[in-house]
């Protein structure tokens, strides 16, 4: 029923291994469940090189095991979603979940938020943030490849990344604050097998410096005292992994928190609030590892189902549960995938993965060339209408991983009926009168870069002079050190302005028609 389009059972905000765990539960119960992400589906373990104390499972990556459980999740029937929560109102039967791009309500709410990245403190951490300093290895590492790299940290994180880092650079240093590893000995001990990472303790990065990019980092020996310079010719590249912190500072008050933040609930996961569950590392408690995060989010989720069922018998809700079927099984046209090809690996890449790809069945006809046109950075998928014309968007990547979702969306866009744009937002699309080329530059592996690519190809969809392109800038290098990406996604408008971080339609329009 339209009435209840945005009525759900329980919403999960956030989508690390506590809050797809939770999603699993719910959806199995058959209740409406959405998953809000703001980042990255799989949290600060997804961050993780190599997991090897989760029961029952086999060492692997943190992004193997929750991308397992995102698939779970999605299996279920949760709907799983990129949005950022901007306002929560709690204290009534029906909560309300205000986002930058909807307003949800739900009978109950469970709150996965984690933690969000310490920083070290040093000059010019915050200025050369995305731009040198980056807290995230397996986004921003690639990019780094083959120059000196620094990572600040003694715990298990920074241990770990700098392992990750080593498989990119030659030249790793791990400075440790203090005199010996925070972290099991069993983990530290790992670098013994990489002799290229050079490990100083009792230091600290007093600054970095440069201009466009980082090419100077001072640290300090906090025993002897000693300062000094360490430069390079190359981008430096600085890693900080120095803990979290709750992610609460912007909770309704209403909800009872300790002195630190951590937000205070009983054995079942449940805060102060009636209907408002906490689980993972936003909960206050004495071990903060994935196996206690997905036991909070199994907990919550079970504890949560009677007053989801009293609810339903006292406000007369009908079960909001549909079977939901794929997005492109939705779509009212169709679609023609050119696949403009090479002799390149990614070319090999780009036509294996469309040879397998049984939910384009019966919607998309792929035509391949390898001909060329002058007019294409080849390898490129360029999504076109039913009748051949092309609508602008072109995927220079494999679309897979994260970038799945946002290429089954750009084709929903194309093929109709598209997203829901409010009236306002079309008309500014609809405004650009001018020929514009947006490119979109990427990690397969970046959370924030499917923000970036939705909106440009959205855009694009609905304004014929407006092009898109989203480039895996790990196979166009070129491109990489023209534009000099430290950080993505990195947005460029016609070649002469550049914009890195996230960005949703609203903020890509205010760029474009400035």
């Amino acid at each position: 029923m339209l009435t209840y389009r945005n009525l759900y059972d329980v919403i999960i905000i956030g989508g690390g291994p506590a809050g797809l765990t939770a999603a699993i539960y719910a959806s199995r119960a058959k209740e409406k469940v959405l998953v809000i992400e703001n980042n990255e589906f799989g949290g600060q373990i997804a961050l993780t090189a190599t997991v090897e104390n989760y029961p029952g499972v086999a060492p692997c990556s943190g992004r193997e095991l929750t991308e397992i459980m995102k698939t779970q999740a999605g299996e279920f029937g949760a709907e799983l979603v990129y949005d950022q929560v901007k306002g929560l109102e709690l204290e009534s039967a029906i909560k309300v979940v205000h986002t930058k791009k909807e307003t949800y309500r739900a009978l109950s709410v469970i709150l996965a938020l984690g933690g969000v990245p310490g920083q070290a403190g040093f000059e010019g951490e915050k200025s050369f943030e995305g731009s040198g300093v980056s807290y995230c290895a397996t986004c921003d590492g690639p990019l780094f490849a083959g120059c000196p790299v620094y990572v600040v940290g003694g715990g298990p994180a920074a241990v770990e990344e700098s392992i990750f880092l080593a498989g990119f650079s030659s030249e790793v240093t791990l400075v440790v604050r203090e005199k010996d590893f925070t972290c099991e000995k069993s983990i530290s001990d790992r670098l013994k097998l990489y002799p290229g990472i050079k490990v100083l303790f009792h230091t600290e990065i007093v600054s970095v410096s440069g201009e466009m990019t980082i090419d100077r980092v001072t640290l300090r020996d906090n025993m002897s005292e000693r300062i000094w310079d360490q430069e390079s010719d190359l981008p430096i590249g600085v890693f900080v992994f120095v803990g979290y912190r709750p992610n609460t500072g912007w909770l309704p008050d209403v909800l009872r928190r300790d002195a630190e933040g951590y937000l205070l609930t009983d054995d079942l996961c449940r805060t102060n609030v009636e209907g408002v569950c906490a689980a993972g590392d936003v909960r206050q408690k004495s071990l903060r590892q994935v196996v206690t995060a997905t036991c909070d989010g199994a907990v919550a989720a079970v504890s949560l189902e009677p007053l989801i069922r009293r609810l339903h018998e006292e406000l007369d809700i009908p079960g909001l549960l549909t079977e939901s079927d794929s997005l492109l099984s939705e779509v009212s046209g169709k679609a023609v995938l050119k696949l403009w090809l090479d002799d390149s690996e990614l070319s090999g890449q780009i036509e294996s993965f469309f040879a397998d790809r049984d939910e384009l069945e019966g919607k998309v006809e792929i035509q391949i060339h390898r001909e060329g046109r002058e007019d294409i950075i080849l390898p490129s998928v360029e999504i076109c209408r039913g009748d051949g014309t092309g609508s602008g968007i072109h995927f220079h990547a494999v679309p897979n991983g994260l970038e799945w979702n946002s290429f089954r969306i750009a084709l929903f866009n194309v093929m109709g009926p598209g997203q829901k744009i409010s009236p306002e937002t079309l008309e500014r699309i609809r405004s650009i009168d001018r020929e514009t080329n947006l490119k979109i530059l990427t990690t397969l592996t970046c959370g924030n870069c499917p923000t970036s690519v939705i909106s440009a190809c959205q855009i694009a969809a609905f304004n014929e002079k407006v092009t898109a392109e989203m480039f895996d800038i790990l196979h166009f290098k070129k491109l990489r050190f023209k534009y000099n990406v430290q950080s993505v996604p990195v947005l460029v408008i016609n070649e002469d302005k550049l914009i890195v971080g996230k960005m949703e339609v609203e903020e890509m329009l205010d760029e474009i028609l400035d």
